[in-house]
């Protein structure tokens, strides 16, 4: 309950689909709905970018490579079975490498006021798109 309290306890929180997959998974721990608590602090660079994306979801993933060179080590699907594997370690690692991605998308994409993102139709690439931001 520490993460919670924390979350309530800040100014501002800064993430990717926080609205959609992380305030859901944290949801189970409390009675009080996070979404609505923590809406107006939260800064969730997914929901903003469906904004100025024609609702489009981009993964960090993808925003990683298209925008910094470089993606996430593997994906996230793989965390249960490396939960009931004991990797705890690597958890670690993988968490803490999406905090410093989600930190380098956000700030590259305050800096150039432009994000380059997967355009999909029902959830096949169908090219890359640019467009202005202005976080």
């Amino acid at each position: 309950h520490l993460l919670i309290h924390n979350l309530k306890e800040s100014d501002l929180i800064i993430g990717h689909n926080l609205f959609r997959f992380d305030y859901q998974v944290l949801q189970q721990y409390t009675k009080e709905n996070l979404i609505n608590s923590l809406h107006n602090k939260t800064f969730d660079t997914m929901f903003e970018l469906e904004k100025c994306t024609d609702g489009c979801w981009t993964s960090l993933d993808d925003l990683c490579k298209l925008n910094l060179g470089e993606g996430k080590p593997h994906s996230g699907a793989l965390i249960p079975q490396m939960w009931r594997n004991n990797q705890f370690k690597e958890i670690e690692n993988y968490l803490l490498n999406d905090l410093i991605k989600t930190r380098d998308i956000y700030n590259h994409i305050k800096k150039n006021k432009k994000v380059k993102y997967t355009h999909k139709h029902y959830g096949e690439i169908i090219g890359v798109r640019e467009v202005k931001v202005d976080w």
